[in-house]
């Protein structure tokens, strides 16, 4: 059972997203140290929602659709101003990281509301009753 667990969420890991796309941007842009900072962004972020599915955020968000709808469209808004702010800096040479890239690595997959849904169907599969 554990090694299915394994597979299944290192092939999850491997899915492109909002928040792979800003590792590897990152990365490019900034070297490895500044892609580090955005993995670490986006691991806390992911520690913290499966926290919340399994605290019962999954069935809270499919009994409140207006809830996830905020959220998406928070998360869509987020998406849009990070575009805006890479396309407006494209000509400017990179500037220190420092926790910029850990708090948008942060930000990028808390308001990614697919990541909740995609938790709360996805792990239930591995959990034994008894």
């Amino acid at each position: 059972m554990i090694w299915n667990f394994i597979a299944a969420t290192a092939l999850v890991t491997l899915m492109p997203g909002p928040s792979r796309l800003l590792i590897v941007g990152a990365s490019m842009r900034r070297g490895w140290r500044a892609g580090a900072a955005v993995t670490l962004g986006v691991v806390l972020a992911d520690a913290v929602l499966l926290l919340a599915v399994l605290g019962g955020l999954g069935t809270l968000a499919s009994a409140a659709p207006v809830a996830l709808s905020c959220l998406k469209w928070l998360g869509a808004a987020y998406l849009l101003y990070l575009g805006v702010a890479q396309w407006r800096s494209a000509g400017l040479a990179p500037a220190s990281d420092g926790t910029g890239g850990f708090r948008r690595g942060l930000a990028t997959t808390l308001l990614n509301p697919k990541i909740i849904v995609f938790l709360a169907l996805y792990f239930p599969q591995f959990i034994r009753p008894d």
